[in-house]
């Protein structure tokens, strides 16, 4: 798999019209806001930060790394909505409409050595 991070598949160099997208995913952040505004710092006294805070649910942070051009593609989402439809809102953008080729790498498929 570390070939498609050279851009290489089966032994040839991927076309242009070829795409390589290394997702990644943190599930179960939780949404949380402070009750009460900070004070910044102040000439001998320090920043002041509220310790209450408020849960407003659980969010699902999923990231779409374009190789080609080192773009990233992210989402904030309910943390019920899945992985595929998050991909299929990234795969509506007009590069990978005209792709030949979509290839999915990920870091841990990566072999140690």
């Amino acid at each position: 798999m570390l070939a498609l991070y050279h851009r290489r598949w089966q032994g040839k160099n991927l076309g242009p019209k070829d795409v390589v997208l290394s997702p990644a995913e943190l599930t179960q952040l939780q949404a949380l806001s402070r009750r009460h505004p900070g004070a910044p710092a102040a000439p001998g006294q320090s920043a002041r930060c509220e310790l209450q805070y408020e849960r407003h649910g659980t969010l699902c942070y999923r990231a779409f790394l374009d190789q080609r051009p080192g773009v990233r593609r992210d989402r904030i989402q309910d943390g019920s909505m899945p992985f595929d439809r998050a991909l299929g809102h990234c795969l509506k953008q007009e590069r990978y409409r005209d792709a030949e080729r979509i290839f999915r790498w990920r870091w841990e498929e990566t072999p140690s050595g």
